[in-house]
């Protein structure tokens, strides 16, 4: 037991104050009592290594959001003049937040010790209880939300950002525009959330923090201190009972054990259980490394399964192209954005994506030479239906300015539901092969390619988001529904495999240069 007057000393001490003083909700378990508040292995590591900015991918239920809101909470009510804010994804964790991680454990303060409670809660009084937002007598202020654009904040946690940039691209951008960009550059910036996809800001500042510490940077106040928590690090992700190895999970393992990670039977029984219940979400949600973290599916992506399908079959990997057949173009044409082809073969069913470009703010003259200078023999070009639309600029269609310069497109026909296009795209992809390498950006909007989210309903729209995966898929199903339509002949062999043939017209010439 301490005397009244080694409390009082104690109180000087931040990692004393952190392990003493706040009581919590049990993580687990039925029982309704609190628990004193003590940093588990990642809590000790985000102290140990606190900088100005932080990015922390982690696995789930390791208390990260815990501990920043007992930490804002401590650094408001022993400094004076704190403005701490948290930004949740959603109105209810924010809500969740504030009543259990916030005003419940400033209600219940120093538990066990009703002298130093009293101490504390005299000589800092709270002033303002409104809303989601604590107000003390020395000026200092704790509040949680959805948003944080108004005041000078001194400390922000941004959680789960991977979801809002995933969700609500409009959100994310606001929180990096009208939150962090307004904090001071001494202030203490947190950002931590699960993985959502391969894309967006909080993917970036991963990657960029990620390879600053793998250099060894020297950080500046502006850049981001970068954290990951592996499931493997958690003792409490381990069970004692046997589960049966599948072959899929001891590839598995093997793989992450070549890495230099080494894990026991209690962990590996674990993980076979844990997997059975989260299936694809399983990386994403419990990561071995920030690769697979960032490997793993989005909610609400459209081709998940195909992918992860495509790789199992080692359909997605060295794809090259077949000399003296057939090569055949799948576009999406943009005017204010981008344009997208995809190079593509048939060989016995199989669609062979052996080639994709992408460029934007380029006339069609630029991708028509781009095809000529590539030297494939295209047989057809198939582009969607508003290549026939008049372009105010030629003053006639795209289609009928390519044919003036020898090029020839094939109108896929127009469907009235996106949808449409969805289900065909999904239905042949057991038939594709894709070129990992050349075909990397189409790879990564097909994984990225996904349903809008409805965030006042708190659900998926049933239509896609229009992002930047937009027109790769917009270029990919305008091949696939050319194939669905019959509008290529699987079985006929290039038959211009000679230098006489022309690029644009398909004509071949002989040794008098008359068309064959």
């Amino acid at each position: 037991m301490y005397t009244e007057k080694q409390l009082m000393e104690h109180l000087k001490d931040r990692w004393w104050r952190l392990n003493n003083l706040y009581w919590i909700k049990p993580k687990q378990g039925r029982n309704s009592e609190l628990v004193l508040f003590k940093p588990n292995w990642a809590q000790k590591e985000l102290y140990d290594k606190l900088w100005y900015r932080n990015t922390i991918l982690k696995a789930r239920q390791l208390g990260v959001t815990t501990f920043w809101s007992i930490f804002f909470l401590d650094d408001c009510i022993f400094n004076a003049n704190r403005e701490a804010g948290i930004i949740a994804d959603t109105r209810e964790n924010a809500e969740e937040i504030f009543r259990t991680k916030v005003k419940g454990v400033w209600d219940n303060l120093a538990l066990d010790m009703p002298f130093l409670k009293k101490k504390i809660k005299e000589s800092n009084e709270l002033e303002s209880d409104q809303g989601k937002r604590l107000v003390w007598r020395n000026g200092s202020a704790f509040r949680v939300g959805t948003s944080m654009r108004s005041g000078t904040l001194t400390e922000l946690l941004v959680t789960e950002y991977g979801k809002i940039c995933a969700k609500e691209p409009d959100k994310a951008r606001e929180v990096r525009t009208g939150s962090i960009e307004t904090l001071p550059k001494d202030a203490l910036l947190v950002i931590e959330s699960t993985a959502m996809g391969n894309d967006g800001d909080f993917y970036q500042k991963c990657m960029d923090a990620k390879l600053a510490d793998s250099i060894g940077k020297e950080l500046s106040s502006l850049d981001y201190s970068f954290f990951f928590f592996p499931w493997w690090k958690e003792q409490a992700y381990r069970i004692d009972m046997e589960e049966i190895v599948t072959t899929d999970m001891e590839k598995y393992f093997e793989k992450i054990e070549d890495s230099g990670i080494k894990l026991d039977e209690p962990q590996k029984s674990w993980y076979i259980k844990k997997n059975r219940e989260l299936g694809d979400d399983m990386k994403r949600e419990y990561p071995s490394t920030p690769e697979e973290a960032f490997e793993q599916s989005i909610e609400g992506a459209y081709f998940t399964r195909e992918i992860a399908i495509s790789y199992q079959e080692q359909r997605i990997g060295k794809v090259s192209l077949m000399e003296n057949y057939p090569v055949y173009t799948g576009w999406d044409l943009g005017i204010n954005d981008t344009t997208c082809i995809v190079f593509f073969q048939m060989l016995r069913g199989d669609i062979r994506i052996f080639d994709f470009y992408e460029n934007s703010d380029e006339g069609l003259l630029h991708y028509i030479k781009h095809i000529k200078n590539k030297n494939y023999l295209v047989d057809k070009n198939f582009a969607p239906w508003d290549i026939e639309k008049r372009d105010f600029s030629l003053g006639k269609s795209r289609k009928e300015f390519a044919r003036e310069m020898g090029f020839y497109f094939d109108t896929v026909r127009r469907v009235s539901d996106i949808m449409d296009k969805i289900e065909v795209s999904r239905l042949l992809f057991s038939r594709v092969h894709i070129d990992e390498k050349r075909c990397s950006g189409l790879i990564k909007a097909l994984h990225s390619f996904r349903k809008e989210w409805d965030d006042k309903r708190g659900c998926y729209k049933n239509r896609p988001l229009h992002d930047w995966a937009s027109n790769p898929f917009d270029a990919f199903a305008t091949a696939m529904k050319a194939i669905d339509e019959g509008m290529i002949n699987n079985n006929r062999k290039q038959q211009y495999a000679h230098e006489n043939f022309n690029l644009f017209t398909g004509e071949v010439y002989n040794d008098d240069g008359m068309v064959n």
